[in-house]
């Protein structure tokens, strides 16, 4: 991950990239203001072009941090020896969660990075950043067993994924057109799917 704030005092940082998700995710890149940003940060225009050469710098850096962060609390966070297939995916949303408590504007930032790519570029920009950590979140450690014998696994788990996926694509669709962001709602319409899917394919 890029260290330009590492030695920074962590609640600062997180004002200073607070201050630029939200300005970049509400103006946009072309209209987004360093002024506004700092201002918002609470420090001095002087402070912010001491870390950042440029507003493109800058969003840059966002652009990598935010990813990087997703990733890492992803990897740190999952509790690997969680067993229940399901209960795996529901880790995934609570974390996501969480980490949207932290940085309130991180998923509207993502519509600024991601409104003029596709889908299947999305996808791709995806693992980019993490090759296998989708794999990982839907093999690592899990317990097959769970399932009904007399399924078609590889046909079940394309049902699963295109659920979750087409859910994902759905949420980011909202986002994309700047719809109101309401984690609760959402986690709790995501649980309501594992329940159904957890019935339909458990024994």
């Amino acid at each position: 991950m890029d260290e330009v704030l590492k030695n920074m005092d962590p609640e600062k940082r997180d004002r200073i990239i607070n201050a630029a998700l939200e300005e970049f995710a509400e103006s946009g890149y072309k209209k987004a203001s360093t002024n506004i940003i700092v201002k918002k940060a609470g420090i001095s225009k002087g402070l912010l072009f001491h870390y950042f050469d440029t507003k493109e710098s800058l969003f840059n850096y966002l652009e990598k941090y935010v990813v990087n962060t997703v990733i890492e609390t992803l990897e740190n966070e999952i509790d690997w020896s969680e067993t229940d297939f399901f209960n795996r995916l529901m880790q995934v949303a609570i974390i996501k969660g969480r980490l949207t408590l932290r940085f309130p504007k991180v998923f509207e930032f993502f519509t600024t990075i991601l409104t003029d790519k596709s889908i299947d570029e999305i996808y791709a920009y995806r693992e980019d950043f993490a090759p296998g950590l989708l794999e990982k979140v839907y093999v690592h450690n899990i317990d097959y067993s769970k399932f009904k014998p007399d399924l078609d696994m590889e046909r079940t788990m394309k049902i699963i994924n295109w659920v979750i996926e087409k859910y994902s694509m759905e949420l980011l669709d909202d986002l994309l057109k700047k719809k109101n962001y309401d984690y609760d709602k959402i986690t709790a319409d995501f649980e309501e799917y594992m329940k159904i899917l957890k019935k339909a394919f458990y024994k």
